[in-house]
């Protein structure tokens, strides 16, 4: 009778993990590639509130602030719709964004965000009599880890930005990560020049009715 236990709690414990398999599966490829789900959901009412630390040289985080990010409304700007972004830390921060054919683009029509493509969605170069003083670019990846925020831990697309001086021999880098039907769910500036790096981790989400 014991034996019959252990193995009926095994098949159940085997039939959970694989429907989670499953529905994980069915979010990030299926659902993704028909348009069902969305990595920047876009619906007037949605915030996203963050914890602010500021993290030095040695790795150590120190809390800064809470800031709220929330979509009031739409605008139309050169004959596209956009959703406008407000905060709650600046009475002046405003930004526009809108989706374009699976791309995160701003009012600037800079691309912010594709959850697949592999091409470079940012590429620019300065130059001066040939030579290139900086490069900036945006690159896409998957990543095959769960991404930690004060949420939680989640699987995400690291849309991540770029900036070298080829004359000088640097390079700084600044990461966006975005996470299924749930939008951005970490930030990570690129370090000043003291070294110190401020990166913003998702404590909640949801929407105002």
């Amino acid at each position: 009778m014991k034996t019959k236990t252990i193995l009926l709690l095994s098949l159940i414990f085997m039939l959970a993990i694989n429907f989670s398999c499953q529905k994980q599966e069915d979010v990030s490829l299926d659902k993704v590639a028909n348009g069902e789900v969305s990595f920047s959901p876009l619906d007037i009412g949605n915030y996203w509130v963050y914890s602010v630390y500021s993290i030095d040289q040695t790795g150590l985080p120190m809390f800064q602030n809470y800031d709220s990010t929330y979509i009031v409304g739409t605008k139309t700007i050169n004959g596209n719709d956009y959703y406008e972004y407000r905060s709650s830390t600046s009475a002046t921060y405003v930004t526009y964004l809108r989706d374009s054919v699976g791309y995160l683009i701003n009012d600037s029509g800079e691309k912010l965000f594709h959850h697949s493509t592999k091409d470079t969605i940012l590429n620019n170069k300065v130059e001066v009599f040939g030579f290139v003083i900086s490069h900036t670019y945006r690159l896409i990846y998957q990543l095959d880890k769960f991404v930690q925020c004060d949420a939680g831990a989640f699987k995400a697309t690291e849309a991540r930005l770029t900036t070298s001086f080829p004359l000088l021999g640097t390079e700084t880098n600044a990461s966006k990560y975005y996470s299924a039907n749930i939008g951005l769910i970490r930030r990570e500036d690129a370090p000043t020049f003291t070294g110190n790096q401020t990166v913003y981790s998702l404590l909640r989400w949801g929407k105002e009715e």
